[in-house]
């Protein structure tokens, strides 16, 4: 007759279940784990994800070879078994209190605990996005608008040389200007 009994399981954070259903408003959101059946699937249910959106006891190879099945993917991952998964994804994040190995097979880590540091790493992606692309229109009009001048003969050459780095800056201004203006 046993004494007491143990149970050991790893506690899902708070902000777990808000992350996802955050995330998977634009993204498909997989758990693909090595852990069992059972406690992957106690997880998915806790943060709201359908039984076809989940797998346990996977092994490194089988973790490598969803992932390359996945063109475009975010690999997120925090053990030396998501190594090789998280350097085949487009986007490898080690989250925070991950082993150096899957720290050094990552493209990004994060230095928060929880998954809302995946949130905001979205949120800053699509901002950047946004930045470049605005900055790129703003570079095609810029050089129409100077390159047709000169190529009618409306500029100086001294002219068209001043001129120019003045659209580098521009580019370079405007970026800081709406990273001012996001920080706030």
């Amino acid at each position: 007759m046993p004494i007491a009994t143990y149970k050991i399981g790893d506690k899902l954070r708070d902000e777990s279940s808000d992350a996802v259903a955050k995330l998977a408003q634009s993204h498909a959101i997989q758990i693909i784990s090595g852990d069992t059946h059972g406690a992957v699937g106690e997880i998915a249910k806790c943060i709201g994800l359908s039984p076809h959106n989940w797998r346990g006891e996977m092994t490194p190879e089988q973790k490598l070879l969803t992932i390359q099945g996945s063109p475009h993917c975010m690999m997120v991952g925090d053990g030396a078994n998501d190594a090789l998964a998280l350097k085949a994804a487009t986007i490898g994040v080690s989250v925070f209190g991950s082993l150096d190995t899957s720290l050094k097979s990552a493209d990004v880590a994060l230095l928060t605990p929880g998954l809302m540091p995946l949130v905001t790493l979205f949120a800053i992606g699509r901002e950047n996005q946004r930045i470049m692309s605005r900055n790129f229109r703003l570079s095609i009009a810029y050089n129409l608008v100077f390159g047709a001048l000169a190529v009618m003969g409306h500029m100086t050459p001294l002219l068209a040389a001043i001129v120019m780095p003045i659209s580098s800056l521009s580019v370079i201004l405007s970026s800081i200007l709406r990273k001012k203006r996001a920080a706030r």
